[in-house]
């Protein structure tokens, strides 16, 4: 639990990406389950926009004083030439700052990160388990016990052991996917997702275009999660209004 000043001290750290591992998971869950403390943290998310936005007119407004006063001391010289072109490298600079910046933000002042995290939920596992091998159905319950307990390491190495042996479960690939996205290796769970899709016959389709379409959002892969969101929108998805909620942040 934090004070109000405290509180203030770890959004201006969570914003410059300074938490430890510890705080940022606290801040996650806070997000998720504390609206107030949610709209705490955009208001910070816009008042350092607009900060930086003030700085920038201020700054723009600055060089060109700068430049103004020099066209009036100096001749067209060498020297003056040398200063226009440093004032031109460290404006392109300055720019390109600022520009980097804000492709990390939404339209709606929203982080990608911010927005994953908003919507971003892990996977309720069933626990049913395939006829058969019974040594395969003993590491299915074990590891869906483990992925239940959120070990998602340990679920990680029975449900690679069980791809193993029968690399067509896809319930299997769709928990892989969610406990790898839980250990933040989005490249490994991404292939998860692809290979169901790929696969179209089986009853995970929505739930393998949702997650790969957060993935991307999670990499800033903006291209293709919008891509994907406007797919599960248009279509009869059980993530339907949440993918156009997201795309209206985006």
């Amino acid at each position: 639990m934090y004070t109000s000043c405290n509180q203030t001290d770890i959004i201006e750290r969570y914003l410059c990406s300074e938490l430890s591992t510890k705080e940022d998971t606290w801040f996650k869950n806070e997000l998720k389950s504390n609206p107030d403390f949610a709209k705490e943290v955009l208001l910070h998310k816009d008042i350092n926009k607009a900060i930086l936005n003030l700085d920038i007119i201020d700054l723009r407004s600055k060089l060109k004083t700068i430049e103004t006063n020099v066209i009036n001391k100096r001749s067209f010289s060498k020297e003056f030439f040398h200063f226009k072109w440093q004032y031109i490298a460290f404006a392109a600079s300055i720019t390109l700052l600022v520009s980097f910046g804000l492709n990390f933000m939404s339209h709606s002042g929203l982080t990608n990160d911010e927005i994953y995290n908003m919507y971003y939920q892990s996977y309720d596992a069933e626990g049913l388990v395939r006829s058969g091998n019974s040594e395969t159905n003993k590491n299915y319950s074990e590891a869906l016990s483990y992925y239940n307990k959120k070990d998602y390491e340990q679920a990680l190495i029975l449900f690679n052991k069980i791809l193993e042996e029968d690399y067509s479960n896809i319930s299997v690939h769709l928990y892989s996917g969610i406990a790898n996205m839980e250990t933040y290796n989005y490249k490994k769970a991404i292939e998860s997702f692809q290979l169901i899709i790929d696969h179209q016959n089986n009853l995970y389709t929505d739930q393998a275009e949702w997650y790969l379409a957060i993935c991307n959002l999670k990499m800033y892969k903006n291209d293709l999660a919008i891509f994907m969101f406007e797919k599960i929108a248009q279509k009869d998805s059980i993530y339907k209004e949440q993918a156009k909620a997201i795309l209206k942040k985006l």
